[in-house]
């Protein structure tokens, strides 16, 4: 007799699984597995001779999401990613309706404050699957004093000057965590790993932040005035060698990269090559100043 109850009782919890909830519990299954995802290494600073930043990373969030949970409102969440964020509407549909995973990327990069902006908006109306994680920012605090030679750096390993060039030692290396994820929510004892991020090294230059101001300023009345394409200019320090300044012009802002700044890149003060004449004509200089031949103020008439 118990026997016959108990297998009453699990048929009709058998019907009941197969025959009346099958879609919820197929749910409840797609919404339970394990999420892994990036933790980004802070990167270096690239600072000039005395510990001024000139390149440096600030706080910054990644917005992601979850398909399974966005999937309901997505049009109404990338219509307001994308009016906040500046995004394609389309390409943030089809992330927000990705099936087959818990776990996809809607921006990087963002600074701190518009991220936690756009979620108050969302939490607002308490759109579900939308979180934030830690993503460092990259900031260049003195503009385009040093940008030439300092460069920027762009995803997948592109970008310019140092920062492309010394990547391996700015860059760190990039950590991972992977978690339980059950019901739409993080199972505290569940499956939970973790390998922390290793931080990038700085970069430190002999490069003095207010003379390359100074040479840049100078370097830039110059070629204006005598209405040029371009020009450089090069500080040293005489009794070491180092390099103080490593001024061009035109430059731009590596704070508001765009694709009118391809052309200015790079430092023709570095890349470009010149004729070794001018460079003669300092020697000679110099010894007619030594020999008292001349004075700094003497004036001499070269002909065409």
């Amino acid at each position: 007799m118990v026997i016959a109850m108990m297998l009453s009782l699990f048929g009709a919890r058998l019907f009941q699984l197969q025959g009346v909830d099958p879609k919820a519990y197929a749910i409840r299954a797609q919404e339970a597995g394990l999420v892994s995802i990036d933790l980004p290494a802070k990167r270096g600073r690239i600072l000039d001779r005395n510990g001024v930043p000139l390149a440096e990373s600030i706080a910054g969030l990644m917005i992601v999401a979850d398909p399974t949970r966005t999937t309901p409102h997505a049009e109404a969440i990338a219509k307001i990613l994308a009016e906040r964020l500046h995004l394609d509407y389309f390409d943030l549909l089809a992330r927000l309706t990705k099936k087959g995973t818990r776990f996809v990327y809607v921006a990087r990069k963002i600074p701190s404050t518009l991220a936690s902006s756009v979620m108050e908006e969302l939490k607002k109306y308490e759109y579900a699957g939308v979180d934030t994680r830690p993503d460092p920012l990259r900031t260049y605090p003195a503009g385009d004093v040093g940008a030439n030679l300092i460069g920027l750096i762009g995803e997948k390993d592109t970008g310019a000057g140092l920062e492309l060039n010394f990547d391996k030692l700015l860059a760190g290396k990039h950590g991972k965590e992977t978690y339980e994820v059950g019901g739409g929510n993080r199972i505290p004892l569940g499956d939970n790993s973790q390998v922390k991020p290793v931080n990038g090294k700085d970069l430190r230059l002999t490069i003095d932040r207010d003379v390359q101001w100074y040479s840049q300023r100078v370097l830039r009345a110059a070629v204006q005035s005598a209405k040029a394409r371009s020009g450089a200019a090069v500080v040293l320090d005489s009794r070491t060698g180092e390099l103080l300044a490593f001024a061009d012009y035109p430059t731009f802002d590596p704070n508001k990269p765009s694709k009118k700044i391809a052309n200015v890149l790079n430092s023709k003060a570095l890349s470009d090559v010149y004729e070794p004449g001018s460079v003669e004509k300092v020697l000679t200089a110099a010894a007619l100043l030594d020999s008292d031949k001349v004075t700094p103020s003497t004036k001499i008439k070269v002909p065409k």
